[in-house]
This record gives structure tokens, sequence and C-alpha cells, in this order.
């Protein structure tokens, strides 16, 4: 239950981070890199600070217990928020929400492909997907046509930041020892390092504003939500709530850019909901775990 707390918390922050950088892409002289660096070095600062405060209280690795594989998660992310963020700038939000909440299809794939003992993934979570999918389609399929000519070009960009979402998502369940902030640590520190070499090539230097520094806090916040879901439950269907990315994103889109929203959109909203209650919904014919017999006293035992 908490797990399914904490990932329902994460697509509400992934949402608020994807409807604020589209508003700084329409309304501010914000250009991506700048965008992504302002992300990176915010989250950076705040997960360097509570790590170091968790290290000086409670000991152990600064850099956690398996700093490759924290890496190599951190360059992951840092590659699926860059194409993200690229395909948001050709794309309307709940359009781009939609292809990028397609990582639990991608999930599901990895873990058929990648049999693993401690991953669980229910037929239950198989259905919610399916109705969320369908809910999505409908969503996507109403929307207008987008305007802008490289439209194609958001929709690979979208699906690529999925997938590699989806690997993310593999990799978490390798790092369930790491702290949460740790792990959100080095997505944000190899982000840094990407975006910086091009904003200072380009010379762009936007004005600080609470648009971008919050896009840090927003993304931190999803991160350490979606890390603390996939670190507490060993069931893989629990990603299939990011499919409400979509129904947080279409109230933001509604709120903020005025976009109406008709009943094929409202039942589509609906079917995501409904989709993502039945991948929740427990198996009741899960083999119980076997309680241990009770010892039985030895008949050579000695008493005293």
């Amino acid at each position: 239950m908490r797990s399914s707390l904490w990932m329902i918390l994460a697509a509400f922050f992934y949402a608020l981070q994807y409807g604020n950088v589209k508003l700084l892409h329409e309304h501010s002289e914000a250009t991506l890199w700048p965008i992504l660096l302002y992300r990176g070095v915010v989250g950076t600062g705040i997960a360097l600070i509570i790590s170091l405060v968790h290290w000086g209280w409670c000991g152990g690795a600064l850099l956690g217990e398996a700093p490759i594989k924290l890496l190599g998660r951190g360059v992951l992310g840092a590659l699926s928020i860059t194409f993200s963020f690229l395909g948001l700038l050709y794309l309307r939000l709940s359009v781009a929400t939609a292809l990028l909440s397609s990582a639990p299809l991608w999930t599901a794939v990895l873990v058929l492909l990648f049999s693993n003992k401690e991953w669980t993934w229910r037929w239950t979570s198989t259905v919610g997907a399916l109705v969320c999918l369908s809910g999505i389609l409908l969503v996507f399929l109403d929307s207008p046509e987008n305007t802008h000519e490289k439209a194609w070009l958001g929709v690979i960009l979208c699906l690529m930041s999925s997938f590699l979402n989806a690997l993310v998502h593999v990799a978490l369940y390798e790092l369930k020892n790491e702290h949460p902030w740790t792990i959100s640590l080095y997505p944000m520190a190899c982000t840094v390092l990407l975006t910086a070499p091009p904003t200072f090539w380009l010379h762009e230097y936007p004005k600080p504003s609470v648009g971008l520094w919050i896009t840090g806090v927003f993304s931190m916040a999803a991160q350490l939500c979606r890390t603390k879901a996939l670190q507490e439950t060993r069931d893989m269907g629990v990603v299939v709530l990011r499919y409400l990315d979509v129904p947080f994103s279409l109230l933001l889109e509604t709120l903020f850019f005025k976009t109406p929203m008709n009943w094929k959109t409202g039942v589509g909203v609906g079917m995501i909901v409904l989709g993502g209650g039945l991948s929740q919904k427990k198996n009741e014919r899960e083999p119980k775990i076997p309680s241990t017999p009770p010892q039985q006293d030895d008949e050579n035992t000695l008493y005293v």
C-alpha cells in the first residue's frame, strides 16, 4: 500500500515537472539546456546536502555501496530526462506525457525477458496496464493534431525516454540497499555534467527565476518518491501507476493552457484511473508462505 502511494506521488510530481517545463518553453526566454542545467544543479544541491547530513549522523559510504551501478543508473536517468524535455518542445503536454508514461509497458517486457526471482508481476497488473493503455489511446487519438512540423521527432524522443525510464525501473531493483537520496544524487549530477558544456558553449544564460529553480525541486521529489516505491515492494506492477501522469497532466493543461476537455477525454481518464486500481488488486489465489511447523521435543532430550 505504501509503495502505491509513493508511486502516485511520483506521478503527480512528474506531471508538475513536465507542466513547468512546458510553461518555461512557451512563456520565458529559457531554452532547453539552461532548464536542464538548473534542474541538475538544484537537484544535486538538495540531494548532496541531505546525503551529507545522513552520512554524518548514520555513517556508511557517502557515495553508496555500489558506485558503479549508481553511476550507470545516473547516466540512464540523465539521458531519459533530456529526451523527455526535448520531446516537450514538439508536442502538447498531454500527448508528450502519454508517450512518456508508456514506461510500464517497456518494464513488463524487460521483466519477461530477464526473469529474476526478486521480481514479481501479477496478471492483475497486466490487465490494469492494458486498461490504462486503452484510456491513453483514447486521450491521445482525441487530442488535436500538433502544429509543430517536427511532431514526429517529439514522438520518437518521448518513446526513447520512456524506454530508458523502464531500464531505470529495473536498475533500481539492484539498488535496494542504497539510500534514496544517494540514488537520486547520481542522475542529478550526471545531468549537470551533460548539460553544462552546451549551455556555456551556446552562451545561453537566462535570468534566474522561480520557474527554473522549481524544476529541480519537482524533479527531485518525483525521483525520490519513485525510488521509495520501488524499494518497498518486489511487485514490478507498481510502475503501472505511473500512467496517472496523464490525468494530472490533462488537469494542468486545462488550468494553465486553456485546453478544452470533452467526454472522450473524460472516459479515457476514467479508464486510466480504473486500470491503476486494477493493477494493484492482489491475486487471491497467490500461494501463501507456508508457516514453519512447530518443533517437537526429542524423546532422548534430558530435562534437568
